[in-house]
Parts: structure tokens; C-alpha cells; sequence
């Protein structure tokens, strides 16, 4: 799948990049890469749950407090009200997808 980020509603940063061109009510996918100990932050599912797939790299998953090692080929789910970040390995480039689906918009 070929995407711009141009083309978009959305301002995204690089690292981030929804692979559909809208917000569902309830559904949300994106492609995410970081890079070189770079995070995307710790937040909750909140009332929905969360898969992410692992394309590539080398990372950790912080998951309610405890770290979890992942890289290319790990599936991750994350259940509600899941507090979790998600950081790249030193010298590694770290690229999932993720679906988020919930009964709230994120």
C-alpha cells in the first residue's frame, strides 16, 4: 500500500501514518516507525482494545510497568484500560501497524 501523507485530513508527524483517511467512531489503523530509542508514548486503551503487528526492528513494549521485548513478527494485543508505550532498541528502526477498536474516538 502506497500512502501521502500530504493527501490526508489529518496532521500526522513521520513517525505516524494512518492507513485510512478518516477516524472512525469506534475503528482506527495506522503504520508507526521509530527510530533509535524513539517512543510513542505511554497511553491506555481506555474503553477498546489494541493489536499492534511487528513488521521490523527490535523494541520493548512497556505493559502496565513491565517490559516486554518485541521485533519483526510479534502480534500484541492490548485489552482495555491496557496502559502501555511502546520504544525502539538503540540503533534499531522499529515499524508496526496498529488497530485500535473502542467505543470511544482516540
Amino acid at each position: 500500500m502506497t500512502w501521502s501523507k500530504k493527501s490526508l485530513s489529518h496532521d500526522y508527524d513521520e513517525r505516524h501514518i494512518p492507513l485510512t483517511d478518516k477516524t472512525w467512531e469506534k475503528m482506527r489503523a495506522g503504520a508507526v516507525c521509530l527510530r533509535d530509542c524513539e517512543e510513542i508514548g505511554e497511553h491506555s486503551t481506555e474503553d477498546g482494545e489494541e493489536v499492534l503487528v511487528i513488521l521490523s526492528g527490535k523494541g520493548s513494549a512497556f505493559v502496565d510497568g513491565e517490559e516486554i521485548e518485541i521485533s519483526g513478527g510479534d502480534v500484541l494485543h492490548f485489552g482495555k484500560h491496557t496502559v502501555h508505550n511502546i520504544v525502539a532498541k538503540e540503533g534499531h528502526i522499529l515499524r508496526y501497524i496498529y488497530i485500535y477498536a473502542g467505543s470511544k474516538k482516540r
